[in-house]
């Protein structure tokens, strides 16, 4: 079965996304939560860490008189997740952990990932790669890795971000991309100050967003059967 083509099942539970920082659902998972939605499936997006670590804030403070709080900061930062999920999966349901950004460890990842498989054991459950620069990213990655034997349907997805595809090459499947994650890229260029919108994502990583929306695809592989 091309493992692509999200499956609906009777008795299956919801697929669950663990997003480490808001845009890594567009960024990286955007084709995949999209697909899922679409197959019919229940949508959870984990919105893991508060995102307020990013140098965004200080460089609009220092560059643009923009000085937000880190309330502020993160406000704005779900917001713009909250205006791309739309497109991506309408009645996906965003709920917040609010872990520290940057801090992330395994064990603390392994304990927010097992309340998820605890609650719904017939899920499927996502993450980013462990492949992967971002300490962040890696603890989630690692925490499902090594918990995804023991989930009953042992349904995991490791979703690999735009810029390692090449560097840190791994096989795996191609979701393709749509109209949907188009959109919700766009979301993520609305400058709107008076409305709590600074396109915080494309000011961190301007590039990744260059290259996701040329090409909108979604990449994941799932637990390694060799060394990789």
């Amino acid at each position: 079965m091309d493992e692509s083509v999200p499956a609906v099942a009777t008795g299956w539970g919801p697929a669950i996304f663990f997003v480490p920082h808001q845009d890594d659902e567009t960024l990286t998972m955007g084709a995949d939560i999209a697909a899922h939605y679409r197959a019919g499936r229940e949508i959870i997006l984990v919105q893991v860490t508060d995102g307020a670590e990013s140098g965004v804030r200080a460089e609009m403070c220092a560059q643009q008189g923009i000085c937000l709080t880190i309330p502020q900061f993160v406000a704005a930062r779900n917001a713009e997740q909250v205006a791309a999920v739309q497109h991506l999966a309408p009645t996906a349901r965003i709920e917040y952990a609010n872990l520290p950004d940057s801090e992330l460890t395994v064990a603390t990842a392994s304990a927010l990932i097992a309340k998820y498989v605890a609650q719904y054991p017939t899920a499927s459950f996502k993450t980013m790669s462990w492949l992967d620069n971002h300490a962040d990213h890696r603890a989630l990655a690692y925490a499902l890795r090594d918990m995804c034997p023991r989930i009953p349907r042992h349904d995991c997805r490791f979703e690999q971000f735009h810029r390692y595809w090449m560097s840190m090459p791994i096989a795996g499947h191609f979701v393709p991309g749509s109209t949907a994650v188009l959109a919700a890229i766009d979301e993520y260029f609305v400058w709107n100050p008076d409305g709590g919108r600074y396109g915080i994502g494309t000011q961190s990583v301007l590039t990744d967003w260059a290259a996701e929306r040329a090409d909108p695809r979604s990449k994941y592989h799932q637990l390694p059967t060799d060394s990789s």
